[in-house]
């Protein structure tokens, strides 16, 4: 299976084809886990620039930065009704929780921070977006006839 991640520098979220996933679950959660890392961007909420050199893979501030985007995919997954396992979030969260030297409540704090980033600024014109195209599509059905 290919690798699921953000990358700070291009701005992009890499997933590899949905089939690949294990299931549903994995999936869904896996994408909403790199879009929590997607709102780090100094364009948004401004995570990254927190980091320095030695904040790489394994250490405390990346602990810190993995348990607020799994945080955030379990509590979007839950406000958009989508499967999950339960068990594969909680795994995750105490792998993480034993590297990071901030408390797990700055932790939730910041994953809420995320959701209500993400619910103002990118839910909105996604929905104004789909709410356009239904209106075309409908427009285009009606001609049809």
């Amino acid at each position: 299976m290919g690798r699921a991640f953000y990358s700070p520098l291009e701005d992009k979220i890499s997933l590899p084809p949905r089939e690949v996933f294990e299931s549903e679950e994995v999936y869904y959660s896996t994408l909403l886990h790199e879009l929590g890392h997607a709102t780090g961007h100094k364009d948004r909420l401004n995570r990254f620039s927190l980091f320095k050199k030695d904040d790489v893979f394994g250490s405390p501030k990346y602990a810190q930065e993995e348990l607020r985007a799994e945080l955030f995919s379990f509590l979007q997954g839950q406000r958009l009704h989508l499967p999950f396992d339960f068990n594969n979030h909680i795994s995750y969260l105490d792998h993480w929780s034993k590297i990071s030297k901030d408390s797990i409540k700055d932790a939730v704090s910041d994953a809420f921070k995320i959701c209500s980033y993400v619910w103002k600024h990118w839910y909105p014109k996604n929905t104004q977006k789909l709410t356009y195209q239904n209106k075309q599509e409908n427009k285009q059905g009606g001609r049809k006839r």
